[in-house]
Formats: structure tokens, C-alpha cells, sequence
């Protein structure tokens, strides 16, 4: 990362973080990707408000369901459908049904289009950025040239400008998730605050504090990545440059070694982001998931005290199926933004 913010503005502080980083380099793009951001900030403010609207209908659509013997005075849903002269439940279960698919392909095809939009995006920024760094380094004086080392602006050009592609589509894919996320969240607090309130504490806290714990850890890797990367480079350019006089010691093997050994790290220090970016969301799965299927078994015991709470429940559960996936894009996306 630090490679390339030097070459393309040759101003750089080896303390700034990976998301000031980033944000440096999205300032530095041309007016083109900015259009191109502002359309995919409003596809993305779009899918948040689709993503809500369709867990407050599925609340809806299960309150009828769970209510068609009792008293239904007290549903909103019902009350809207009778302002405008509809009063059959079965009418109101069929309307509503046909919303909530219609909504469903609706999000569906927008979420499509902003997933299309964050991979295109942060692609096409990653080609103007190894452009950029080709362009800025031809033009130097032959002293820089003298100077640095090609290995460093190879790296520089290729896995350091695909690094900062990938981080952008995560930076990209880190808001999309946020809002979402906050568009459910506010959801289900609406519909009952007491349990989502108890659920979201949990699982959002232990997301903090695991990045608490992980944060040190992730750094570390990131600075190791780099150096191991940089010296890959280095390790198949020698031999290379070397060729002859290797084929006449026969110290094949010798180079073999290094290279292996030097690739071995980097890919496990590659495997160790991997799984501290997605780890957390199988423990706050298994653990909610378990404590759900608990309280709904005691629910059932006394069905006729506590009835009301399965609409609340089984539209938790909805939710929670969506939320975990969006939470763990934004772990994932801290984590591998901060490597």
C-alpha cells in the first residue's frame, strides 16, 4: 500500500491506516469513478431501504398468519389494508404475499447490480492506480532509477495495485454491509426492542471485541506480507538473472529452497488473516441460533400465554439470517482492509 500512494503522489506517512490510505487514493481518482461512486452510494442507500421494508412486511405477513382465529384489531397492516376498502383476510394475506415477492425480485436485482457495481468499480480503479504507477515511474529522473530497485516497483505495479483494488471492493463492500445491517437492526428494534436490543448487543459487542483482540495480530501480518512479497520478487529474479551459472553449478535445488520456504510464510500468514476475518460469525451463529430454538421451545410450552411472540421470533430469525452474513462482511472487510 505504501508503494503505491508514493509513486502516485509521492507524499506518504508510513503511520496512516489502511482506510485513510484508501481514501487518499479515492480522492486522487479522476471525476469518472466519482460518478461512478455517487451512482453506487445511491444503489447502496436503495438496497438498505428494499432490505427493511421487506423484514417489516414478513412481520406483517406472520402476525396475520398466527393471528386468523383471534382478535386482529390491533395489527397495523390490517388497518392499512382497511383504509383502502380491503377487509377480507384472505384478500389481505394474497396482496400481501404478492408484495412480498415482488419486493423480494426487487431487492434481489439490486442487490445484483450493486455486488456488479463494487467488483467493476474497484477493478477499474485498480488498472488507473498500476497505470498510474507505470507512468509516474518512466517519468522519474535516471537517478530514481539508479536508486530503487525494480523488484519494489514491480510489486508495487502488480500485487501491491491488486492489494489496493481488492481493499477498495472491501471498503466498497464494508458500507454496502453497514447499511444494511443498520436498515435491519433498526427494523426488528421497532418491532420489539427488548429481545432484538439483547441480540444485537451480543453479537455486535463480541464483533468489537474480537477486533479488539485481533487487531494487533492483523497489523503484524500485513507488515510481514509485504516484506515476504517483496522479497518473492527478489527470489525470482536472481536465479533468473543467474541462469547460466546455475545450469553449470547444478545449484538448482539451493534456490528452489529459499523460494519455497519464502512462499510457505507468505501464505500462511495469507491463511491467518483468512481465518481471523471469519471465524467470529460461526461462534455468534451457533451460540444465537441455539439460544432462539431454546426460547421458542419455551414458547411453545405455554402457546396460549405467549403466542404473540412467535411472529416476533420467527421475523428475528429472518432477520438474523440476513444480518450475520452483513456483519461478517464488515469483520471481513475491517480485517483484510487493516492487512
Amino acid at each position: 500500500m505504501s508503494n503505491i500512494l508514493f509513486l502516485i503522489t509521492k507524499k506518504f506517512n508510513f503511520k496512516e491506516s489502511g482506510f485513510y490510505l484508501i481514501l487518499k487514493i479515492l480522492l486522487s481518482i479522476n471525476n469518472y469513478f466519482k460518478k461512478r461512486l455517487v451512482i453506487l452510494s445511491i444503489v447502496m442507500v436503495l438496497n438498505a431501504i428494499l432490505e427493511g421494508t421487506s423484514i417489516a412486511l414478513i412481520f406483517s405477513f406472520l402476525s396475520i398468519l398466527t393471528n386468523l382465529n383471534k382478535s386482529r384489531d390491533n395489527l397495523f397492516i390490517e388497518k392499512l389494508f382497511n383504509n383502502f376498502g380491503v377487509y377480507n383476510i384472505e384478500y389481505i394475506l394474497i396482496i400481501l404475499t404478492l408484495i412480498l415477492t415482488f419486493l423480494f425480485l426487487i431487492s434481489g436485482g439490486i442487490r445484483l447490480l450493486n455486488l456488479w457495481l463494487n467488483s467493476t468499480l474497484s477493478e477499474e480503479i485498480g488498472a488507473f492506480i498500476s497505470t498510474k504507477i507505470i507512468k509516474n515511474v518512466l517519468n522519474q529522473s535516471y537517478i530514481y532509477h539508479q536508486k530503487e530497485t525494480s523488484n519494489k516497483i514491480i510489486n508495487a505495479a502488480t500485487f501491491c495495485s491488486r492489494s489496493t483494488s481488492g481493499a477498495i471492493d472491501y471498503l466498497l463492500t464494508l458500507i454496502t454491509a453497514i447499511l444494511l445491517s443498520s436498515s435491519i437492526l433498526i427494523t426488528i428494534l421497532i418491532i420489539n426492542f427488548r429481545i432484538s436490543s439483547i441480540i444485537i448487543l451480543f453479537s455486535v459487542g463480541t464483533y468489537f471485541l474480537i477486533a479488539f483482540l485481533t487487531n494487533k495480530r492483523i497489523l503484524k501480518n500485513s507488515k510481514i506480507q509485504l516484506k515476504l512479497s517483496n522479497k518473492q520478487i527478489e527470489l525470482i529474479q536472481i536465479p533468473l538473472n543467474s541462469i547460466k551459472d546455475i545450469l553449470l553449478n547444478s545449484n538448482q535445488n539451493y534456490f528452489v529452497s529459499n523460494y519455497e520456504k519464502n512462499e510457505k510464510q507468505l501464505r500462511k500468514k495469507f491463511g491467518e488473516t483468512k481465518f481471523i476475518s471469519l471465524f467470529p460469525k460461526i461462534i455468534i451463529e451457533t451460540f444465537v441460533f441455539s439460544s432462539i430454538t431454546i426460547l421458542a421451545f419455551l414458547i411453545f410450552k405455554q402457546l396460549n400465554s405467549k403466542l404473540f411472540l412467535l411472529p416476533i421470533l420467527g421475523t428475528i430469525l429472518v432477520s438474523l439470517q440476513k444480518l450475520f452474513p452483513y456483519n461478517q462482511q464488515i469483520f471481513t472487510s475491517w480485517a483484510r482492509i487493516k492487512s
